[in-house]
């Protein structure tokens, strides 16, 4: 992998005589450079202008770095970073003008569509696990293996969360501040990092990135700086290392060390003291504002003026979560803890370490002190790599929303939201490919050789390098280490495979289900789905035959209130029973219709409207596996008992006032010709529901909903503690028009679900068809 010339002229010598790629094999690591060296990846000529130069001793007319490179070794970028000088790079305003317009602009809907993909994940993973608590107790050694894949597979999906957190804290996520900041807030809380406090300090990050003194995180330590400024050194702790243990061995132990401490302890030794963080700021703290030690450069603090108190109010949601964690603990057990919430915490954590630490670093990636820095020369030191080949179907790229394969162009401008990056990094490539860094190392061998390589900088010229002078170049290669990842890989593609087949596999045995214009229908049982369930007025009279009028009637009553009041609601959000039948089978979870809609202009989710149903759908994924998770944790009628039993009597509260506020014996329905908006507005009809106790409490809880709903219906902007003076004025002004039905609600209620069988049409009306039944029967009677 190392690229090692002597001198310009076996570059151009090499690369005239073959092919580009030779042009790279790497010299004898026993060969001394104690030169100079021009290095111009970069920035080389073609063969024919090679050709032109008259001989392969003559400069390239745009000369590369010339840099000491003894010590130096090579990653897949070969020396590119190395090559450019500050002339290579452009100022600001001409990057920005090759960047679509079009990618600065957050959209909203869509963000929110892309954080329903990582809230619906991560809440799947949550309910599987805690099912699987009463039969895996994570308190059980033997159980360890299961809960540390639990945590790996739970955390992948999670760092979804965080990389969107992390769009909130760029302002790449919305245009609504408000909205922004809400959602930021809370995701950084749920992972134990004060939002406020991480948005000052990444915003630093990119202001400085590959910056020796001012940076913040994954700065180097620097062999230039006095022994007593550092913990160690590591370059002589490696070299100690290796004597010990032997240089094969020793490298290995040096790099899982690295690999250990980086992405284990990293995340949460920067958040509490800076690590790695930039020296001139002193030490660090994301909870507590002040520097902890005196810095170099007083103005230079982390968290100046007003940031100060916005650390402290992104400790707030910290403390809730942390308090939580530990109460979690307190009452189950740390194990369980750390199974459900620990170990996933600290995988994602691995996943942010992972993704700065080789976004902006590799061995022949270099550092610049202030004098050389500037903001676009330190966006341009950022390097993309290749996680869409991490797995066979790039599922971790698409998890992670592409944070790791389009960084360069998120490090120009952190507002460019992830799902128009790409197209940014693009329009960068195709524009800047001399200064543009693709690092093209598959990701385990690059952090192999990251952990190994990447110990301490030396000063040549203008840069800061990685120091590998006593390391041979082998031994930063992957090796034997690169087989050994290539045999887990084709490993874990065996269970992945075999979930794929079973899906197959599932698919094929419901051969009956089949997707139309994106609705799953079912073919076999579309005609039925067009056709009623069931003829309500036979099935009334059928009823009355059976019972007796009298007693018939009461089952027909009490059928019709269970089925609407226990399961309508549900009914109507599944699959849209009691709804118009021109729109076809609706589902409020999934917004194409599911059946063939008579009217398909007239959708019930049209256009924007069905992004907005998979946004709506986070909120109740996450309720809905929480439920779950309680269910199978303490067990379901505690569940039932304090969730479900009062969500079915909320229903059921829903149910009776909108069926009462539309239904009646006597009020009627219109088709297309004889309907209008006015018209409908005043079939509504107010009811008595102040007068259901002595008190008017529930009506008073309700907030006069059923008794002011002819207002709310004309215009349902009114606030409800205005809706009375609207009714009063409705009243007075149209009293022929305004329903008001009088009868008490329990007896209009048994009425309805008597009487409101099936309609028949008379002259422009339908009308609730009661031919067959007695006056009396429909009356409360002995009930009342």
């Amino acid at each position: 992998m190392a690229f090692q010339p002597k001198s310009l002229a076996a570059v151009l010598t090499a690369a005239a005589a073959c092919s580009y790629a030779s042009a790279f094999a790497p010299a004898s690591p026993s060969t001394a450079r104690k030169t100079l060296t021009r290095v111009n990846v970069a920035t080389v000529p073609s063969v024919t202008d090679m050709l032109n130069l008259g001989g392969g001793n003559q400069e390239p007319q745009k000369p590369g770095a010339l840099i000491d490179l003894d010590g130096i070794a090579f990653s897949g970028l070969k020396g590119k970073a190395l090559s450019l000088t500050a002339d290579d790079f452009p100022d600001s305003g001409t990057v920005r003008k090759v960047i679509p317009e079009d990618c600065f602009e957050p959209e909203t809907a869509k963000s929110l569509g892309y954080l329903s993909v990582s809230v619906v994940g991560t809440a799947l993973c949550t309910a599987f696990g805690f099912a699987a608590l009463p039969y895996l107790d994570p308190a059980n050694i033997l159980t360890l293996p299961f809960w540390l894949a639990y945590s790996v597979v739970t955390g992948t999906v999670a760092m979804g969360l965080w990389v969107l957190a992390h769009e909130c804290g760029h302002g790449a996520f919305s245009k609504d501040r408000d909205l922004q900041d809400r959602v930021g807030y809370v995701l950084h809380s749920l992972f134990l990092v004060p939002y406020y406090s991480w948005q000052r300090s990444h915003a630093v990050h990119h202001r400085y990135t590959n910056h020796m003194e001012l940076g913040e995180t994954h700065v180097p330590e620097s062999e230039d700086v006095p022994a007593d400024e550092k913990m160690y050194e590591s370059i002589e702790l490696r070299k100690s290392i290796m004597d010990q243990f032997g240089e094969e061995n020793g490298i290995k132990v040096w790099g899982g060390l690295q690999a250990f401490l980086h992405l284990i302890i990293g995340w949460p030794a920067y958040l509490l003291w800076g690590a790695t963080g930039g020296p001139d700021r002193g030490m660090t703290n994301h909870y507590y504002p002040n520097p902890m030690s005196e810095p170099k450069q007083p103005k230079k603090e982390l968290f100046p003026g007003n940031w100060k108190q916005k650390v402290y109010q992104s400790d707030i949601g910290v403390a809730f979560v942390a308090a939580s964690a530990i109460a979690w603990a307190a009452c189950n057990g740390v194990p369980e803890m750390m199974a459900l919430y620990g170990g996933p915490l600290i995988v994602v954590n691995a996943w942010l370490v992972l993704y700065t630490w080789l976004q902006h670093t590799d061995v022949d990636v270099p550092h610049f002190t202030d004098s050389d820095h500037n903001f676009v020369r330190g966006a341009f030191h950022t390097i993309d790599r290749p996680y869409d080949k991490m797995d066979p179907w790039g599922a971790i790229d698409f998890l992670h929303h592409k944070i790791g394969s389009t960084h360069v162009a998120h490090h120009f401008d952190s507002t460019i939201p992830h799902y128009k990056a790409q197209v940014a990094t693009d329009a960068i490539k195709e524009n800047f490919p001399e200064i543009y860094l693709y690092e093209p190392t598959p990701i385990p061998e690059a952090l192999w050789r990251v952990c190994k390589g990447c110990a301490s900088v030396t000063k040549r010229g203008e840069y800061y390098i990685w120091d590998n002078k006593d390391i041979k170049e082998e031994l930063l290669a992957a090796g034997s280490e690169q087989n050994y990842l290539k045999r887990w890989q084709r490993v874990l593609k065996i269970p992945i495979r075999f979930v794929y087949n079973m899906i197959e596999a599932w698919a094929h045995r419901y051969k009956d289900w089949a997707l139309v214009d994106g609705s799953v229908i079912n073919n076999k049982y579309r005609v039925m789905i067009k056709q009623p369930m069931y003829e309500s007025i036979e099935l009334r009279k059928s009823i009355m035959d059976q019972f007796g009028e009298e007693n018939g009637i009461k089952v027909w009553g009490g059928l019709q209130a269970f089925l609407h009041l226990i399961i309508g609601w549900p009914a109507y959000l599944l699959w849209g029973a009691t709804g118009g039948p021109d729109r076809g089978m609706t589902n409020h979870y999934y917004p194409n219709p599911m059946s063939e809609p008579k009217q398909p202009k007239k959708e019930l989710f049209p256009g924007n409207w069905k992004q907005k149903v998979y946004q709506s759908d986070i909120g109740v994924a996450f309720v809905a596996a929480s439920a779950i998770a309680w269910a199978a944790c303490n067990g379901v009628p505690e569940m039932m008992a304090l969730y479900g039993g009062p969500l079915i009597v909320v229903n059921a509260w829903l149910v009776l006032y909108t069926w009462l506020q539309h239904t009646d014996v006597d009020v009627p329905h219109f088709t297309d010709s004889d309907h209008n908006f006015v018209r409908g507005a005043f079939h509504t009809i107010d009811r008595p529901y102040d007068k259901m106790d002595p008190w008017g409490a529930i009506d008073f809880l309700h907030h006069k909903i059923g008794s002011t709903h002819v207002a709310h219906h004309f215009d349902s902007t009114i606030p409800h503690y205005k809706a009375q003076v609207a009714t009063d004025a409705i009243k007075e002004n149209f009293p022929e028009i305004y329903l008001y039905e009088p009868t008490p609600i329990p007896e209009a209620l048994w009425r309805v679900c008597k009487g409101c069988a099936s309609v028949t049409k008379r002259g422009e009306y339908y009308i609730w068809n009661n031919k067959d039944i007695k006056e009396e029967l429909l009356a409360a009677g002995s009930k009342q």
